[in-house]
């Protein structure tokens, strides 16, 4: 079960966030050239959960998710939107119905990079971390 596909899916289900974005939610990175606004999130992390005994069946992920726009108030509303679909979930997500224990947001951490050619406009970001305890299988020796 991937986190990846259920991230995406979940996200891509919500239809107020697909009102802001579309279908723009890209795991890694966006494609050249992506119309904005659109997010990107990535795995930063993974510790799986153990007890004196083995693996304890849980894992937590940390996930960065960026908010790319082209103003402020564009990428405001996209991290708002973020947030509320996001933080305090629990249960199945996606259509894999991958079992999360917990998510947690921090942030948003907002920047904005001034174009390089005088024609561009500036990019407006804001970055989410998400902490994910998520159901995982327990090894067996």
């Amino acid at each position: 079960m991937s986190l990846d596909v259920a991230i995406y899916s979940h996200l891509a289900a919500d239809p107020a966030l697909s009102a802001l974005v579309g279908q723009r939610i890209y795991p890694g990175s966006a494609p050249q050239g992506a119309v904005r606004p659109y997010v990107t999130f990535f795995s930063v992390s993974t510790s799986p959960g153990a007890h004196m005994l083995g693996g304890d069946g849980l894992a937590e992920v940390r996930l960065q998710l960026d908010i790319w726009a082209d103003s402020a108030q564009s990428r405001l509303e996209v991290s708002d939107r973020l947030f509320m679909r996001l933080h305090g979930f629990r249960g199945p997500m996606g259509q894999e119905a991958l079992d999360v224990r917990s998510v947690t947001l921090e942030g948003p951490a907002s920047t904005q990079e001034q174009p390089t050619d005088a024609g561009e406009t500036p990019t407006f970001r804001s970055r989410h971390d998400a902490r994910i305890w998520h159901s995982v299988p327990v090894p067996t020796f």
